[in-house]
Order: C-alpha cells, then sequence, then structure tokens
C-alpha cells in the first residue's frame, strides 16, 4: 500500500466520475429508454472509464500506474457513442447516412485504442513531474483521434440545430431574391442566426448539446497541444478538472 496515496487531484476527478456513474445507473434503470437514452449511456460509460483512469494515475505511484492510460484512451469510445446520440436526438433524420457514420466512428475509436496499446505496451514507463503520475511518452495521435471523435457530433447537431430551427426575419425574403448579394448574404446569415438564436422545442434541445460538445473538445484540444508539448500540464489539468465538474 506504499505506493497509494491520494492526492488533491485525486480527490476532483474521483468526484466527477461519482457522478458520471450515478448518471450511467440512472440511465441503465430508467423504464421506458428512448434511442438517445442507450447512446447516452454508451457516453457516460465511456467518459467514467476515463475518469477512473485519472483517479488511479493520481493514486498509484508505481511504474504499473502507467497503464491508467488504457482506461483515459476508452474514452474514444464514449465519443463514438455520441455520434450515434448526436444522429438520434431529439430524432433521426438522417437514417441513411447514420447506418454508415456510426458505425465508422466505432472503427475509428477501435483502431485508434488498439493502435494506443499496440504502441505502448512495451514501452518505457516514465513519471511525469508535472502531471505527478506515471504515464508513457506516446498518446499525439490518440489525442487526434479523440479530437476528431469529438468533431463529428458536433458538426451533426450543428447541422439538425439549423434544420430544426425556424427564422422569420427580413432576411427569408432576400433568400429567393434574385440579387445575387442579398441571396448569398442570406444564405450565409440564416443559418448562423438559427445555430446561436435557436426557435423551436428540438432547435434548442441540440443547441444544448452542440455547446456540451463544444466544451468537450475544448478539453480535446488543450490534451493534444499538452501531447505535443505546446501547453504545460499543469494548466491542462486545471482546465480539464474544472471543465469536468461543470459538465458532469
Amino acid at each position: 500500500m506504499e505506493y497509494l496515496k491520494i492526492s488533491y487531484h485525486t480527490i476532483g476527478v474521483f468526484v466527477a466520475f461519482l457522478i458520471l456513474v450515478a448518471e450511467t445507473i440512472f440511465l441503465i434503470v430508467k423504464r421506458e429508454k428512448t434511442t438517445p437514452s442507450y447512446w447516452l449511456i454508451g457516453v457516460f460509460f465511456g467518459f467514467s472509464v476515463m475518469l477512473l483512469g485519472y483517479t488511479l494515475a493520481y493514486s498509484i505511484y508505481h511504474p504499473i500506474g502507467a497503464f491508467h492510460r488504457y482506461l483515459t484512451v476508452f474514452v474514444v469510445f464514449g465519443n463514438a457513442s455520441f455520434t450515434g446520440f448526436a444522429y438520434h436526438f431529439p430524432k433521426n433524420i438522417h437514417l441513411k447516412e447514420s447506418k454508415w457514420v456510426i458505425p465508422l466512428a466505432f472503427v475509428i475509436a477501435t483502431l485508434g485504442y488498439l493502435h494506443f496499446i499496440f504502441h505502448t505496451w512495451s514501452m518505457e514507463k516514465i513519471y511525469n513531474f508535472d502531471a505527478h503520475f506515471y504515464t508513457f511518452d506516446f498518446g499525439a495521435q490518440t489525442a487526434l483521434v479523440i479530437l476528431f471523435l469529438f468533431i463529428l457530433p458536433l458538426m451533426i447537431l450543428i447541422r439538425k440545430t439549423i434544420t430544426f430551427s425556424e427564422y422569420d426575419g427580413f432576411l427569408k425574403q432576400w433568400k429567393n431574391s434574385k440579387n445575387f448579394i442579398q441571396k448569398s448574404i442570406a444564405k450565409i446569415l440564416i443559418p448562423i442566426i438559427k445555430l446561436f438564436f435557436p426557435k423551436g422545442k428540438e432547435a434548442k434541445n441540440s443547441q444544448s448539446f452542440v455547446i456540451v460538445i463544444f466544451l468537450l473538445m475544448l478539453t480535446a484540444i488543450t490534451n493534444a497541444l499538452n501531447k505535443a508539448g505546446i501547453l504545460s500540464y499543469t494548466h491542462y489539468a486545471i482546465y480539464y478538472s474544472n471543465s469536468t465538474l461543470i459538465l458532469s
């Protein structure tokens, strides 16, 4: 037990882990679940495994602790589930497309996960003095996979927000105008207005998850910057801990 030590970072991440586990269990036992609910279970479970990995990372001061990365990288499957959720929430209006893109997201997640394990299984374990845990000096490529699997559902939900939203402003007249400039301005501004000022329940619901995924994507961006050596782990950890608690 001499290698097991609870730190300040452990508590912060563990609290977020417990919240996500509670949300996952709630959805599992919930009766009359909808299709989006099943996909959200996958999202919460993937993120729960990731947070469990960080909890162990901040608690185990032994080279074996480096294998916590196999849990944190598991988030790729939570991200892939987000793609399924994005297509089905609040309803699936892209049936044919989703039948191809959702499986593709899981293929990318699986390949990214196996790629990480293959390259780190026999890799030297190092102690990261900035992060205060053991890890592998590898992960920039995996961080890009995680980022891509955030961008995918984000784009889907942005498109659905624009599709579901209503617009009755003066630009609506310009949309069918014979004036090329007015028509071009309308085609550009109307989708932007619909995205930032959605009208209708379905549009507002879609936009709410656009915001959630955008904030999660910022975490993925800071992770990629950290793995590339551009952003220090201290700054990454501060943003990660606070954003995780807020989003949970």
